[in-house]
């Protein structure tokens, strides 16, 4: 065997699998001597290959699957990569400029540094069939999407249309849709009102989405059109997140009935295409009854989580009274710390873990504070908006006493952490205390409480503020009459 590759005769190919195999056996775990090298001989002798020929790449696919169920499963992206460059040679098209091309659409997709993300492409692919290719409202499955591309990038390239060309340009639009690394929009506003939907887990207005951007001009929209849109669409999820109506997949069906009606020919176009999409999404919606109610009686932490920050954090910059931020302490309630989580999270005032101590059970259930008693008392309570707040803090809280005592906080204390109201780092409340607008509701100001004077957190109190913040968080994802209200 030799050890120079470039003695062997023949094409590029078998001199790079030669290589290859080559520094296999020089690989001393692998072969520690001859008799390693002589029994992988006799396996090798015993190997029995067998072709499978098909006729469609979507069969190419099942039989892979039925093959590899155990293994490293091939996936969409695979197989439309060899179509891709299948039909573009047929076209004339060199290899290895497809392979560039594709390359650079998969790239869009991939964080630096990182592998392809198949799932975002993968996503990208069924959003992107369900909004240009189809002309329905039902979205297609993994399993038919490989049959039906197969038929459009055949049908593309017979036209002589590049169509990976196609798709990278909406690549480029649906990145930035789902906020991959990297891919912004022009306009600041427009491109916080997209983080907020990615917060929302909006992805069932995609399609919508998807279809706006790429034909923005065609369907007569300015920029303030399209922050018009986003506004509604934020009112619209954080409604669907709490009341959990409509289902997810009658959304994804109206949106792309949406799709549909506004690139029909004579489609609603400029404000009329913003009140048809703002009046759609208001007749699916809860009504305010309904939502008020459900901010009133359920839990909102426990249902959505993402929602519940992005509720509290809406409603600290909506609410009135003094800010705690100011130009030398500026807001900074959406950025994440040195691990990409968030610096501000929820902090539960009655705490949401098991085995309660003995001073929240008593506070919470003072004619019988019995472990299990108590235990069903905070199932009820603990998740409602009115015992939800915002902190930097939440590890250092745990589930400590609202007030402490038999150690309380005295004035001047540059430090304390004996209770939650009253906690303090270097010569600042960030606790209760923290002047927070959100914070403001805690003590019942309307019979004479201030936030230094309230010594307990009881259930009254947790539905009391429910029902004040409840209140303010109608009016601020109400529907507007007109959508360029907002």
């Amino acid at each position: 065997m030799t050890h120079n590759p470039e003695d062997i005769s023949g094409n590029r190919i078998f001199v790079n699998r030669y290589r290859h195999i080559r520094e296999l056996f020089d690989d001393a775990d692998a072969f520690p001597d001859v008799d390693s090298v002589d029994r992988f001989y006799r396996k090798l002798l015993s190997t029995v290959v067998l072709q499978i020929s098909v006729s469609k790449l979507s069969d190419a696919f099942s039989v892979f699957s039925s093959l590899n169920s155990k293994g490293l499963p091939l996936t969409l992206v695979d197989l439309l990569k060899g179509q891709f460059i299948g039909e573009a040679s047929r076209k004339g098209i060199d290899k290895s400029e497809t392979l560039e091309d594709w390359d650079e659409f998969a790239g869009t997709f991939t964080a630096k540094d990182e592998d392809v993300n198949v799932a975002i492409v993968t996503q990208f692919l069924l959003n992107n069939y369900d909004v240009f290719e189809s002309t329905g409202t039902k979205s297609i499955t993994k399993g038919k999407a490989l049959r039906l591309y197969e038929t459009v990038i055949q049908d593309k390239y017979r036209r002589g249309s590049n169509y990976l060309d196609t798709l990278l340009s909406r690549a480029e639009l649906f990145a930035m849709i789902t906020r991959v690394d990297g891919h912004r929009n022009a306009d600041a506003r427009i491109d916080r009102q997209l983080d907020a939907l990615k917060r929302l887990d909006s992805t069932q207005a995609i399609p919508l989405l998807l279809s706006l951007f790429s034909d923005q001009k065609t369907f007569g929209l300015t920029n303030d059109h399209v922050s018009q849109i986003l506004d509604v669409l934020i009112d619209f999820y954080v409604r669907r997140n709490i009341t959990l109506v409509p289902k997810s997949s009658n959304t994804r069906s109206r949106m792309l009935g949406l799709v549909r009606e506004l690139t029909a020919p004579t489609g609603p176009r400029g404000d009329a295409a913003v009140q048809l999409i703002a009046s759609t999404l208001k007749e699916i919606s809860s009504s305010d009854t309904v939502f008020l109610e459900t901010l009133k009686s359920e839990g909102l932490y426990d249902k959505n989580a993402k929602t519940a920050r992005y509720v509290l954090i809406a409603l600290e910059r909506g609410l009135t009274g003094p800010s705690s931020f100011d130009k030398g302490h500026p807001d900074n309630l959406d950025e994440l710390g040195n691990k990409g989580k968030p610096i501000w999270t929820i902090e539960h005032i009655l705490p949401e873990g098991e085995n309660l101590p003995k001073w929240w059970r008593e506070m919470i259930s003072p004619d019988n504070p019995d472990p299990e008693v108590a235990a069903g008392v905070q199932g009820q309570y603990v998740h409602l908006l009115g015992n939800l707040t915002l902190t930097p803090y939440n590890s250092e809280f745990k589930q400590k006493p609202f007030v402490n005592a038999k150690n309380p906080y005295e004035d001047g204390m540059e430090s304390y952490d004996k209770s939650k109201r009253d906690y303090r780092v270097n010569g600042h409340f960030v606790g209760m205390r923290h002047p927070f607008r959100l914070n403001a509701s805690i003590p019942d100001t309307a019979n004479g409480e201030t936030i230094e004077t309230k010594t307990d957190w009881t259930p009254q109190d947790i539905q009391r503020r429910t029902d004040l913040l409840a209140n303010e968080v109608v009016k601020l994802f109400a529907f507007p009459e007109d959508a360029s209200e907002k």
